[in-house]
């Protein structure tokens, strides 16, 4: 998103794409995210490579979705998989967002890089924002108006046990 950003500060159109879920074989798992700008350049992956081309070019030529936010969903079957470059065929479902608040953006920065959890919840019907705290085990949330996106610090200490090594260890992890 700091990408996406720094597109905002110049006056460049941003979109926001978001794997929401996704169906077969897929290279990028829900929760993944791309941006894009309208003069072609992009950060992130939501498929792997295969996907952003068209993604990019339906959104320089207006052609992406009518109004956003927006759901996208690619289907392909083992034919179409392979012009695509998927392997084995899946399918993906999209939510589309154009970003315009810049404030939001650098909030949502600044608490990820101060080591906090915080979730992003857009409205999908009128694609209002609002930054919540986030929890450790909801990573993306998809209800009928809303989606819930957490950011920051992903879970990276699995203790198996339940000896006095492993309270000391957990103790210490919690710090």
């Amino acid at each position: 998103l700091s990408t996406a950003l720094k597109w905002l500060s110049s006056g460049e159109q941003v979109v926001l794409v978001t794997v929401l879920k996704t169906w077969g074989s897929s290279p990028r798992p829900p929760g993944s995210l791309m941006v894009m700008n309208h003069s072609g350049k992009y950060a992130g992956s939501v498929s792997g490579g295969c996907i952003e081309q068209i993604l990019i070019e339906r959104f320089q030529t207006n052609q992406l979705v009518d109004s956003y936010p927006a759901f996208l969903k690619y289907g392909v079957n083992i034919q179409r998989a392979s012009e695509l470059g998927l392997p084995c065929g899946g399918q993906l479902l999209l939510l589309i967002e154009q970003l315009s608040d810049q404030r939001s953006i650098e909030k949502l920065l600044a608490e990820i890089s101060q080591g906090k959890l915080i979730a992003r919840k857009v409205d999908t019907n009128t694609g209002a924002v609002e930054l919540l705290n986030g929890k450790a085990d909801l990573e993306l949330q998809q209800t009928d108006g809303e989606v819930i996106k957490t950011f920051g610090p992903a879970w990276q200490l699995f203790i198996i046990g339940n000896g006095q090594i492993a309270l000391q260890l957990a103790r210490m992890a919690l710090q």
